[in-house]
């Protein structure tokens, strides 16, 4: 792909100094991906992006290949066999390497890159549940397009959406879900928050954060197998995150 778009260079020595900045954890880090250039294809794409999250840089762009007016994909696109729109900003259509069905896709992911994966609250364990197999990503697109989900969404609806996810395809990632929605106090009444009680002194079960004597602070669990976790927050407070976590090994 690099040599077809006229590029000098190796892609593993970039791999390997990628890797190496991320690793130094000094610097934010920024990578683009670029669907649609000649030669590319969308089992490409899926590769490189899984890749590029298990090497975890801050930040991944997903962008769909613009062919502006005077480049040279732009002034050869029927000797690279591309197809695109006439309308700024003249995305690609389709290639003969990836299809305009799988380029909506591509649009889809994009968007799910950007909302999980780019500065949220979720972005860890969404990102480990993208690389925990090699069909997951595929698996999670096509969730969101069969869900018929909006993108306008907050952290809880996030949560939510996770959480509907790994019930169905990787239940082994609800007990780290749960405790990441409780920690940032979303809704006690929905998904896994649903699941918690709140602990009253007068309660028979022993409270492990109870030392901590204060009539601003409430407390609340929630049990998932052999564990029961526990949060302390405080009801004076604008924020509504947990200020004291602990989990009890039942």
């Amino acid at each position: 792909v690099l040599e077809e778009c006229l590029r000098s260079g190796s892609a593993g020595e970039t791999l390997n100094g990628l890797e190496y900045l991320v690793s130094l954890k000094k610097f934010d880090i920024h990578c683009d991906l670029i669907a649609g250039l000649p030669l590319y294809t969308y089992e490409n794409l899926i590769e490189d992006l899984r890749r590029l999250m298990n090497i975890n840089p801050t930040e991944i762009q997903l962008e769909l290949l613009k062919l502006l007016p005077g480049t040279e994909f732009r002034v050869n696109a029927d000797n690279y066999h591309l197809r695109y729109s006439m309308i700024p900003p003249y995305e690609i259509i389709e290639t003969a390497w990836i299809s305009s069905a799988q380029l909506n896709r591509v649009h889809i992911l994009s968007k799910i890159v950007e909302l999980f994966y780019n500065g949220s609250i979720w972005r860890e364990l969404f990102r480990r549940i993208m690389i925990s197999s090699e069909g997951r990503i595929e698996e999670f697109i096509s969730f969101i397009m069969e869900s018929e989900i909006k993108f306008n969404i907050n952290n809880m609806q996030k949560g939510e959406i996770l959480y509907n996810f790994c019930t169905v395809f990787c239940k082994e990632f609800i007990e780290q879900l749960t405790f990441i929605w409780m920690k940032n106090g979303l809704s006690f009444k929905v998904a896994p928050g649903s699941l918690s009680h709140c602990w009253n002194s007068g309660d028979q079960i022993a409270n492990p954060l109870s030392e901590t004597k204060s009539a601003y602070h409430t407390y609340r669990y929630i049990e998932t197998g052999n564990k029961r976790m526990w949060f302390l927050y405080n009801k004076n407070s604008n924020n509504f995150k947990s200020i004291k976590e602990f989990i009890e090994i039942l």
